[in-house]
């Protein structure tokens, strides 16, 4: 499924109240894209043509892009410009949903995007022109973690970010027509590049065992009645034979004294 993202938009209620909600495209392919080549390997104008973010896809294009420039002296801006729209697309999205299903007006179920090395372009110069600090590619990188049952874990998108390459100079030298005045345009092609990483952040889930339950119960006080009443049994026939005993070796003896 394409990483549902949209724009963050504030409103005034009639009671003064700020209202935040976020603002997603009907066309699902153009919620969160990259840049994509055509046949000749020229990047994609068309905004229909850029390559959607698939969850779980991580994927990385490159394309080269032509910069039209009138005046050597523009040409800074004008091609760090060129390049973010190229990298970022028309209208880039400010927030993704944590969840597939986040709701529109429950804008804690979304994630700003963080623009880390954000480019800001200089020129010094005429005929020879610096271009400082332009970035020439830009890598999303997308943060998820599975929650809930081992059984059946959800992934939660917990951050996005877009880092932008390392700056570097670029330096033009103007020769030619093209610096003079109603001059012939100049062109310059470079090679931009950009990606999408998706990097899982799970925590490896710990097995917890319950302790042992503790069994308390109260025997009724006659449990063990039919083993004590044959302990009594027992023992009184016991006593009856040792008394039948005795009495029978007194009489054994009185007998043989009168025989004496």
């Amino acid at each position: 499924e394409p990483v549902l993202a949209g724009t963050l938009v504030q409103t005034t209620s009639a009671t003064a109240e700020l209202l935040q909600s976020i603002v997603v495209s009907s066309n699902r392919d153009s919620w969160l894209t990259m840049l994509s080549s055509t046949a000749d390997g020229s990047c994609a104008s068309a905004s229909s043509d850029r390559a959607p973010v698939v969850f779980g896809e991580d994927m990385r294009s490159g394309c080269l892009l032509t910069v039209f420039f009138d005046n050597i002296t523009t040409v800074c801006t004008l091609l760090q410009d060129t390049i973010n729209t190229a990298l970022l697309g028309t209208n880039p999205p400010t927030h993704v949903a944590m969840f597939g299903n986040s709701q529109l007006g429950a804008v804690g179920d979304w994630v700003e995007i963080l623009n880390v090395n954000e480019p800001a372009a200089q020129t010094t110069g005429f005929r020879t022109t610096t271009c400082r600090n332009i970035v020439l590619g830009m890598h999303i990188e997308i943060l998820y973690a599975d929650i809930g049952a081992l059984s059946n874990p959800q992934p939660k998108i917990t951050g996005v970010r877009f880092r932008f390459e390392d700056p570097q100079d670029i330096t033009f030298t103007c020769v030619g027509t093209s610096c003079q005045a109603g001059g012939q345009q100049a062109t310059r092609q470079f090679e931009v590049v950009s990606s999408v990483t998706f990097i899982d952040v799970s925590t490896s889930p710990t097995a917890s065992l319950a302790e042992y339950p503790t069994i308390r119960t109260q025997l009724p006080y006659d449990f063990f009645y039919p083993f004590q009443a044959s302990s009594a049994v027992a023992h009184f026939v016991s006593k009856t034979l040792v008394y039948t005993a005795a009495f029978v070796s007194i009489v054994g003896i009185c007998s043989q004294a009168r025989t004496l």
